[in-house]
Protein backbone atom coordinates (compact mmCIF):
# COMPACT_ATOMS: atom_id res chain seq x y z
CA UNK A 1 0.00 0.00 0.00
CA UNK A 2 2.84 2.22 0.93
CA UNK A 3 4.31 1.06 -2.41
CA UNK A 4 1.52 2.40 -4.31
CA UNK A 5 1.36 5.33 -2.58
CA UNK A 6 4.64 6.25 -3.28
CA UNK A 7 4.42 5.50 -6.55
CA UNK A 8 1.01 7.10 -7.15
CA UNK A 9 3.16 11.05 -6.00
CA UNK A 10 5.95 9.74 -8.06
CA UNK A 11 3.95 10.06 -10.92
CA UNK A 12 1.58 12.82 -9.55
CA UNK A 13 4.94 14.67 -9.12
CA UNK A 14 6.37 13.85 -12.56
CA UNK A 15 2.70 15.13 -13.74
CA UNK A 16 3.02 18.33 -12.13
CA UNK A 17 7.15 18.53 -13.30
CA UNK A 18 5.94 18.32 -16.96
CA UNK A 19 2.88 20.18 -16.68
CA UNK A 20 5.55 23.19 -14.91
CA UNK A 21 7.77 22.78 -17.75
CA UNK A 22 5.25 22.37 -20.34
CA UNK A 23 3.75 25.79 -18.59
CA UNK A 24 6.88 27.53 -18.19
CA UNK A 25 7.52 26.65 -21.88
CA UNK A 26 4.67 28.31 -23.21
CA UNK A 27 5.02 30.86 -20.86
CA UNK A 28 8.96 31.70 -22.64
CA UNK A 29 6.77 31.17 -25.97
CA UNK A 30 4.27 33.52 -25.16
CA UNK A 31 7.28 35.84 -23.78
CA UNK A 32 9.24 35.61 -27.04
CA UNK A 33 6.12 35.85 -29.17
CA UNK A 34 4.41 39.05 -27.14
CA UNK A 35 8.58 40.13 -27.47
CA UNK A 36 8.38 39.94 -31.29
CA UNK A 37 5.15 41.67 -31.67
CA UNK A 38 6.08 44.29 -29.56
CA UNK A 39 9.97 44.71 -31.40
CA UNK A 40 7.93 44.62 -34.66
CA UNK A 41 5.07 46.80 -33.65
CA UNK A 42 8.27 49.47 -32.36
CA UNK A 43 9.76 49.04 -35.76
CA UNK A 44 6.27 49.96 -37.28
CA UNK A 45 6.57 53.02 -35.23
CA UNK A 46 9.67 54.04 -35.79
CA UNK A 47 9.28 53.91 -39.23
CA UNK A 48 5.70 55.79 -39.44
CA UNK A 49 7.83 58.63 -36.76
CA UNK A 50 11.04 58.75 -39.38
CA UNK A 51 8.50 59.02 -42.03
CA UNK A 52 6.10 62.04 -40.53
CA UNK A 53 9.88 63.45 -39.69
CA UNK A 54 10.76 63.10 -43.64
CA UNK A 55 7.03 64.79 -44.99
CA UNK A 56 7.74 67.55 -42.19
CA UNK A 57 11.19 68.08 -43.32
CA UNK A 58 10.31 68.09 -47.33
CA UNK A 59 7.05 70.66 -46.70
CA UNK A 60 9.13 72.57 -44.24
CA UNK A 61 11.76 72.75 -47.48
CA UNK A 62 9.19 73.44 -49.53
CA UNK A 63 7.93 76.25 -47.58
CA UNK A 64 10.87 78.06 -47.08
CA UNK A 65 11.93 77.82 -50.68
CA UNK A 66 8.23 79.03 -51.62
CA UNK A 67 8.58 82.02 -48.85
CA UNK A 68 12.33 82.66 -50.46
CA UNK A 69 11.24 82.93 -54.49
CA UNK A 70 8.00 84.82 -52.85
CA UNK A 71 10.55 87.23 -50.62
CA UNK A 72 12.68 87.55 -54.12
CA UNK A 73 9.83 88.36 -56.59
CA UNK A 74 8.76 90.68 -54.20
CA UNK A 75 11.99 92.33 -53.79
CA UNK A 76 11.85 92.56 -57.32
CA UNK A 77 8.76 93.98 -57.44
CA UNK A 78 10.17 97.13 -55.04
CA UNK A 79 13.26 97.54 -56.94
CA UNK A 80 11.08 97.98 -60.03
CA UNK A 81 8.98 100.06 -58.16
CA UNK A 82 12.12 102.41 -56.97
CA UNK A 83 13.22 102.28 -60.62
CA UNK A 84 9.85 103.29 -61.66
CA UNK A 85 9.67 106.35 -59.14
CA UNK A 86 13.51 106.89 -60.06
CA UNK A 87 12.30 107.35 -63.67
CA UNK A 88 9.12 109.73 -62.70
CA UNK A 89 11.50 111.59 -60.18
CA UNK A 90 13.96 112.23 -63.17
CA UNK A 91 11.03 112.52 -66.13
CA UNK A 92 8.92 115.38 -63.56
CA UNK A 93 12.63 117.00 -62.78
CA UNK A 94 13.07 116.90 -66.35
CA UNK A 95 9.80 118.93 -66.92
CA UNK A 96 10.21 121.01 -64.83
CA UNK A 97 13.36 122.23 -66.02
CA UNK A 98 11.95 122.10 -69.62
CA UNK A 99 9.01 124.77 -67.97
CA UNK A 100 11.17 126.74 -66.39
CA UNK A 101 13.48 127.19 -69.44
CA UNK A 102 10.17 128.38 -71.60
CA UNK A 103 9.26 130.57 -68.57
CA UNK A 104 12.20 131.89 -68.64
CA UNK A 105 12.19 131.69 -72.52
CA UNK A 106 8.73 133.75 -71.82
CA UNK A 107 9.94 136.11 -69.70
CA UNK A 108 13.14 137.46 -72.06
CA UNK A 109 10.53 137.24 -74.76
CA UNK A 110 8.63 140.07 -72.57
CA UNK A 111 10.99 141.91 -71.59
CA UNK A 112 11.98 142.75 -75.26
CA UNK A 113 8.32 143.13 -76.24
CA UNK A 114 8.17 145.48 -73.47
CA UNK A 115 11.53 147.22 -74.25
CA UNK A 116 11.41 147.14 -77.87
CA UNK A 117 7.26 148.63 -77.74
CA UNK A 118 8.76 151.28 -75.40
CA UNK A 119 11.59 152.54 -77.84
CA UNK A 120 9.51 152.74 -81.07
CA UNK A 121 11.38 155.99 -81.87
CA UNK A 122 14.61 154.17 -82.49
CA UNK A 123 16.00 154.39 -86.03
CA UNK A 124 15.85 150.52 -87.31
CA UNK A 125 13.44 147.65 -86.49
CA UNK A 126 13.55 144.31 -87.73
CA UNK A 127 11.45 141.02 -86.73
CA UNK A 128 13.15 139.23 -83.58
CA UNK A 129 13.88 135.60 -84.76
CA UNK A 130 14.46 132.51 -82.60
CA UNK A 131 15.75 129.06 -84.28
CA UNK A 132 14.63 130.21 -87.45
CA UNK A 133 10.91 131.26 -86.54
CA UNK A 134 9.46 134.61 -85.95
CA UNK A 135 8.76 135.45 -82.20
CA UNK A 136 7.25 138.67 -82.61
CA UNK A 137 7.82 141.92 -84.57
CA UNK A 138 7.45 145.78 -84.04
CA UNK A 139 5.97 148.13 -86.51
CA UNK A 140 8.71 150.52 -87.70
CA UNK A 141 10.90 151.55 -90.38
CA UNK A 142 13.17 148.66 -92.46
CA UNK A 143 13.36 149.80 -95.58
CA UNK A 144 16.02 147.43 -96.65
CA UNK A 145 17.31 143.70 -94.92
CA UNK A 146 21.00 145.45 -95.17
CA UNK A 147 20.12 148.02 -92.61
CA UNK A 148 18.28 145.48 -90.36
CA UNK A 149 21.55 143.07 -90.21
CA UNK A 150 24.82 143.84 -90.70
CA UNK A 151 27.67 141.26 -91.11
CA UNK A 152 29.79 140.85 -88.08
CA UNK A 153 32.33 137.94 -88.64
CA UNK A 154 30.37 135.05 -88.94
CA UNK A 155 27.21 136.66 -87.39
CA UNK A 156 25.31 138.98 -87.93
CA UNK A 157 23.98 142.56 -85.92
CA UNK A 158 20.55 142.91 -86.12
CA UNK A 159 19.86 146.32 -85.04
CA UNK A 160 16.50 146.10 -82.90
CA UNK A 161 16.89 149.10 -80.92
CA UNK A 162 19.68 151.86 -79.80
CA UNK A 163 21.17 150.42 -76.88
CA UNK A 164 20.91 146.43 -77.42
CA UNK A 165 21.48 144.30 -80.42
CA UNK A 166 20.31 140.43 -81.33
CA UNK A 167 22.66 137.83 -82.66
CA UNK A 168 21.66 135.67 -85.11
CA UNK A 169 23.55 133.45 -87.84
CA UNK A 170 22.83 134.45 -91.19
CA UNK A 171 20.53 131.68 -91.92
CA UNK A 172 18.55 133.25 -89.23
CA UNK A 173 19.00 136.80 -90.20
CA UNK A 174 17.73 135.41 -93.47
CA UNK A 175 14.47 134.68 -92.10
CA UNK A 176 14.15 138.92 -91.49
CA UNK A 177 12.30 140.52 -93.34
CA UNK A 178 11.91 144.26 -93.65
CA UNK A 179 8.61 145.98 -92.82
Amino acid sequence: MKDQVQKMNNTLNLQIQQTVVYLMQNITNLNQSNQLQFDTQKQQMNSISLNINNINSQLTSTINSINRNLQTQIDGIKNDMKNVQSSITGITGYINNINNINQIQNNDIQALKSKATSNLSGPLWCKIAKNNEIIFQVSGYCPLMAQCCRPVSNYYHCHVYGDSYLYATAQTCGKFEPF
